[in-house]
């Protein structure tokens, strides 16, 4: 691009090359210098083709960068939902295990062998998993908070009901009264089905938090 000495140089030079008696008002006035622009990009001036090459690596740059983020997205977002998943199911396995002595066992024969002389306490297996639970605490803060209440109070419910079955594995079992005996294997049926109640109803409103994430 010219300069604008250049420019006033040239002007004077077409003023003194004019034929005599040419007026300055008739002296030919020289064109604009040409755009050195070989675009145009937001309003802003391109002038070679060197710049061009710049913002091609630039938008590559920027499209490599978004695409790189984007898959890091979608790879935690697939991490959540498989554990979202894989919670699901330790859930509705404790549902069922919890189920299972309720549904097997007459309720009222085994008040009698509890209260019996001597008395005999219950075979229970209270071993329930949480291992998904208790190892992925950092996922769980992903969780929408009425759904991570829900979760939590269920696995205090299930706390509740081991400990119980636990009392009974235990020699002070065989040492509290018939009455302390009764009463506590009436609780643990009562807690255990609630647990069971409540196991039902998170697993659904994980089932329901799950559907959405696929269709995304």
């Amino acid at each position: 691009m010219r300069s604008r000495p250049a420019e006033r140089l040239s002007f004077a030079l077409l003023i003194l090359s004019a034929p005599a008696g040419t007026s300055l008002a008739q002296a030919p006035v020289p064109a604009p210098a040409a755009s050195a622009c070989w675009g145009h990009l937001a309003g802003f001036c391109i002038e070679d083709k060197i710049n061009v090459s710049v913002l091609v690596t630039l938008a590559l740059f920027a499209a490599g960068y978004a695409v790189t983020r984007w898959f890091a997205w979608y790879d935690k977002k697939k991490a959540q939902r498989n554990f979202y998943e894989s919670l699901r199911v330790e859930i509705e396995l404790i549902a069922k295990a919890l189920a299972e002595p309720i549904a097997n066992t007459d309720l009222e024969k085994l008040v009698q062998i509890v209260r019996g002389n001597p008395p005999r306490r219950p075979a229970w297996d209270a071993r329930y998993s949480r291992t998904i639970f208790e190892s992925n605490s950092d996922k769980l803060l992903s969780l929408p908070l009425d759904l991570l209440k829900e979760i939590v109070q269920f696995y205090d419910q299930l706390q509740a009901v081991e400990m119980m079955v636990q009392t009974v594995g235990k020699d002070i079992f065989l040492e509290i009264t018939s009455d302390g005996r009764e009463f506590l294997v009436r609780k643990i049926f009562e807690k255990s089905a609630e647990a069971k109640q409540k196991a039902d109803h998170v697993a659904s409103l994980l089932r329901r938090h799950i559907a959405p994430e696929r269709d995304r």
